[in-house]
């Protein structure tokens, strides 16, 4: 039985899609009000980054920990693919060249700044590379060590969520880890690749070992065992975790579509952990693998020798032309192929985007709820008075409007408290100082003005002995106050910002007031308008 944790399953979604752009405090304590209509237990957020993992493989993960007096556990999140298409093909055919004269640096010619499109390929479509996998059990690693030396009455528990790739790597972290998380969501997933989990498990390689007599080092160590024998270990040691993982899928994922050719999940026999919403009417989805099973397994055949040999050679595409005909016109069987596969490919292509998005997904798994988020941003349904009309209300825009005004308020508020406080000092505090020495330096002239003006006359020496200078008196004092023309224009500098926050300060509030009063003061809307000025201090 799966257990629920802190967070619901759709939060943990909408979370995993926000992880994307780097997420925030700000981030979790939005979204946490508005599915609990409370302020979240203290947390700490830790990315890849800030350890110094997933460069060279591209992994990137985050994870949060929430820890309070009741309170700990923590949240992996395991990002997917992202990637740079320009890059990818800007100057192909310099980088094919640089690739032939070193095959051995084909991540670091080809796919450099797509290093989790080359993940896709090698990882979890051929097996052949564990360098992400292994920066996610790093990673892994260092998150319990960081979290596990915090003093707590409460024994932690890890939760764990990845979307398309990082739903690959969520599932086999999952069972590198053993028992390490009491439960795992995955949304939109690429499937583990069965060779990629045994070559990273020093537990399996001993399993193997043992059944089979072979040690296991590299991928050609695996070649001559059948994929059933693999599946039948991994169904045997992991198979019942399969209560611990949820697959949420859309109808019209094209990922969920294909049969890879080593995929392997922990899906039920009666598919009772695979939640699947609706896709577009629209959508006829194909699993291009299993409709061109030889296309595919060729493909795969020229990406591995590729790999292996340094290029793509124009007799590898003849040979996987091959496969369809032993006919003269065999090349265009092939090429008859390929363009069916192409035709496909566009007929899904309008959905297929949309289909595996997560914040579609998110979507979808909110209005199972009676909730409409859309784009990750929720919307509440207003009827007027006669419940003939009704408009949405997107909460999450007119919250961010809310904040951006709020933020420019307390912004001139910063400002005209610096301009107060450099008024005071340097047209008051200072004038009035400068005032007070200069009319004492002038109260000593008047009290001995000889020993001041003697020294600057010109009379004989006898006549310095003779002159005396007595009720001497300056007619005028330095003025109370700093010149009009400086202390005036500032003042009023000051008080017409004043004014401006006064006045736009009034028109928040009223426009805070109309939105919470408009949902009918639902809770979760009046703490995330209400709180943010607190909430900000503390970010």
């Amino acid at each position: 039985m799966k257990k629920e944790g802190l967070l619901s399953d759709t939060m943990r979604a909408r979370l995993t899609d926000i992880e994307y752009d780097g997420i925030s405090k700000e981030n979790i304590e939005q979204v946490y009000i508005q599915e609990y209509g409370i302020l979240p237990p203290k947390f700490d957020i830790i990315d890849s980054n800030d350890l110094d993992i997933g460069e060279k493989s591209g992994f990137h993960g985050t994870a949060i920990h929430f820890h309070d007096k009741d309170v700990n556990e923590v949240y992996f999140i395991n990002r997917g693919t992202e990637a740079n298409l320009d890059k990818l093909t800007d100057g192909v055919l310099e980088k094919f060249k640089g690739y032939k004269n070193d095959p051995e640096k084909l991540k670091e010619i080809m796919f450099d700044g797509n290093e989790d499109i080359y993940t896709d390929i090698y990882t979890v479509l051929l097996g052949k590379d564990q360098f992400s996998t292994e920066d996610n059990i790093d990673f892994t690693n260092k998150i319990i060590d960081k979290v596990e030396v915090r003093d707590s009455e409460v024994e932690v528990s890890y939760f764990l969520d990845g979307h398309s790739l990082g739903g690959s790597e969520a599932q086999n972290i999952m069972l590198l880890s053993e028992n390490l998380f009491t439960n795992v969501n995955v949304y939109n997933d690429a499937p583990m690749n069965t060779l990629n989990i045994m070559l990273t498990s020093d537990k399996l390689k001993k399993i193997i070992e043992e059944k089979h007599g072979i040690s296991v080092k590299d991928i050609n160590d695996l070649n001559d065992i059948p994929i059933n024998d693999l599946v039948e270990i991994l169904d045997k040691e992991y198979g019942h975790h399969s209560d611990k993982i949820t697959y949420y899928r859309n109808a019209d994922d094209i990922m969920t579509t294909l049969t890879l050719p080593y995929e392997y999940r922990l899906i039920n026999a009666d598919a009772s952990n695979v939640k699947t919403y609706a896709g577009h009417p629209d959508a006829e989805m194909i699993d291009l693998v299993q409709k061109y099973p030889s296309l595919a397994t060729g493909i795969t055949y020229i990406l591995d020798r590729a790999n292996k040999e340094g290029g793509i050679r124009a007799g590898d595409v003849a040979s996987l032309a091959m496969v369809y005909s032993v006919t003269e016109d065999s090349l265009w069987s092939f090429i008859s192929q390929v363009n069916d596969l192409v035709d496909d490919v566009k007929g899904m292509n309008d959905h297929i985007g949309g289909g595996h998005s997560i914040k579609k997904l998110v979507e979808n798994m909110a209005g199972a709820q009676g909730r409409i988020i859309v784009n990750n941003e929720e919307f509440y349904l207003i009827g007027d008075a006669t419940g003939k009309k009704t408009i949405k209300l997107n909460i999450d825009e007119v919250y961010k409007f809310y904040k951006v005004g709020l933020t420019i308020m307390l912004g001139k508020q910063n400002v005209l408290d610096k301009l107060r406080k450099n008024y005071e000092y340097h047209v008051l505090t200072r004038y009035d100082r400068f005032r007070k020495k200069v009319r004492q330096e002038m109260g000593e002239i008047e009290g001995r003005p000889h020993a001041y003006l003697s020294s600057s006359d010109y009379y004989s020496h006898d006549a310095k002995h003779i002159m005396r200078y007595e009720n001497l008196r300056f007619i005028e004092n330095p003025p109370l106050k700093a010149p009009t023309n400086v202390s005036s224009q500032l003042e009023g500098t000051i008080q017409n910002i004043q004014k401006e926050i006064v006045r736009q300060e009034k028109f928040l509030d009223t426009y805070k007031d109309g939105i919470i009063k408009l949902v009918e003061e639902e809770e979760r809307v009046a703490l995330l308008f209400n709180s943010f000025t607190d909430r900000r201090e503390l970010w």
